[in-house]
């Protein structure tokens, strides 16, 4: 009874031992979120660790095997591992831990990368009501990876201002342009600021 409780102990402890797996951290590409940063970069840990071995792939669940097409065996340094540039979507990186008593459980990392703006929105319509506020419309853009969050409404009342020797629409970086409205999630928009009666006003999304 003796020798079958110790060898229980003996195996329950080696399976702790390889129970954890690496840290993976970053501030460009934070886990799961989508980021419009170019250069990916992560931090790793694991104590004990002399190498990290890693793939960077499409799949959610990868075990990533030195020698096979893609892996790659790098040593500890600080943590910091550079993993390149990406086209827009989301990767997964699958990253374990050598050591001397052996290799770590697998962490897997979600990379999301959307740097495509979305879609402008279309088809703005501002009505005049009978209150004095004006109501602004618009079609909703469309962005297919990371979505549209928000948008906000600038007010001129300029439509043309000169750039230089020509006349053009003004843009929402011109002094004229005025941020009326921030973090709008729906399409619709109700114009209550310092409407001046008389005057006619023009709207950027």
């Amino acid at each position: 009874m003796n020798i079958l409780l110790i060898s229980f102990f003996v195996l329950f402890f080696s399976a702790a031992i390889f129970a954890a797996s690496p840290t993976v951290t970053s501030d460009s590409h934070p886990n799961g979120e989508w980021s419009r940063e170019q250069f990916i970069y992560v931090d790793v840990s694991f104590s004990g660790a002399d190498k990290f071995v890693y793939l960077v792939n499409r799949e959610p669940e990868t075990i990533p095997v030195v020698g096979e097409d893609g892996v790659v065996q790098v040593d500890v340094g600080d943590g910091s591992i550079y993993l390149g540039t990406k086209l827009d979507g989301e990767y997964f990186l699958h990253i374990l831990a050598k050591t001397s008593s052996g290799l770590s459980d697998t962490t897997h990392y979600s990379i999301k990368i959307d740097r495509s703006g979305p879609s402008r929105p279309q088809d703005p319509i501002a009505e005049a009501l009978e209150d004095g506020n004006i109501k602004v419309e618009w079609t909703a853009a469309d962005d297919e990876l990371s979505g549209v969050s928000h948008y906000d409404v600038y007010r001129s009342v300029l439509r043309f201002v000169k750039d230089g020797e020509i006349s053009r629409e003004f843009s929402i970086r011109d002094d004229v342009a005025k941020l009326v409205g921030s973090g709008i999630m729906e399409t619709s928009f109700l114009d209550a600021n310092n409407i001046g009666e008389g005057y006619m006003y023009h709207y950027k999304l």
